[in-house]
C-alpha cells in the first residue's frame, strides 16, 4: 500500500479515518497500533517527503467499533490519534483542548488557495436509531444493510434527529465556511 501512495508523490496526506485498525474493539491497544504504523518503513518514507500530514479519526481510531459520542475513552483516543499525527508538538493546538479532532487547512498560494475541512464525525456522534448488527450476527454486513433499508421503506425514524457534529463543531464548520479566504471558482 505505502510503496503504491509514495510512487504518486502526494505533497499532503490527509487521514480519513481508520489510520489503525485494531480489529475489535480494544481502546487499550491504540497508542501501540498508532506506534508500529508510524514505524512502518512506507509511512516513514511518506512522512520524509509530504508537507503536511493531518487528518480526522472514524470508530477504530477511537477504539470500538461504530464508536459515539457514549464511547467512554474519547479523551485518551483523541490524545493518542494527536500524538500520532504530532498535532500540538511545535505550538500549542486548540485541537487539543477542544472536544474532537476537526480542523481545516489551507493549501497553495493566493489567488489559487484551497480550503480542506476535515469534520469529526465520530465524537460527537449520536447513537444510530436502530442498532448496528455488523459485528452480532452471522452475515452480519448483509443483515445490517437489510435492516437499514427496512427502516427506511417503512418510515421507521422519518422524525429522528440524531446529530453527528455537535453544538460546537457545527459553530466552528459555519465559521469556516463564512470566514474563508481560499478562492472561489475561477469564470
Amino acid at each position: 500500500l505505502w510503496d503504491a501512495i509514495n510512487a504518486a508523490r502526494p505533497q499532503v496526506w490527509l487521514w480519513a479515518g481508520d489510520a489503525v485498525y485494531l480489529g475489535r474493539d480494544q481502546p487499550e491497544g491504540l497508542r501501540e497500533a498508532y506506534q508500529a504504523q508510524l514505524a512502518h518503513p512506507g509511512y516513514r518514507s511518506l512522512l520524509n517527503t509530504v508537507k503536511h500530514v493531518d487528518g480526522v479519526y472514524d470508530d477504530h481510531d477511537l477504539g470500538e467499533n461504530d464508536a459515539g459520542k457514549h464511547f467512554a475513552h474519547q479523551k485518551q483516543s483523541q490524545a493518542a490519534f494527536l500524538d500520532f499525527l504530532g498535532v500540538g508538538t511545535d505550538a500549542p493546538s486548540p485541537r487539543r483542548e477542544r472536544h474532537g479532532v476537526y480542523s481545516s487547512h489551507v493549501f497553495g498560494a493566493p489567488p489559487h488557495q484551497t480550503k480542506v475541512i476535515l469534520l469529526d464525525t465520530r465524537t460527537h456522534r449520536d447513537d444510530y436509531l436502530v442498532w448496528n448488527v455488523a459485528n452480532a450476527v452471522p452475515f452480519g454486513a448483509l443483515v445490517a444493510a437489510a435492516v437499514r433499508g427496512f427502516t427506511v421503506a417503512l418510515g421507521v425514524g422519518r422524525r429522528y434527529e440524531g446529530d453527528v457534529l455537535g453544538v460546537e463543531q457545527w459553530a466552528w464548520l459555519e465559521d469556516q465556511l463564512r470566514d474563508s479566504e481560499a478562492g472561489g471558482p475561477t469564470p
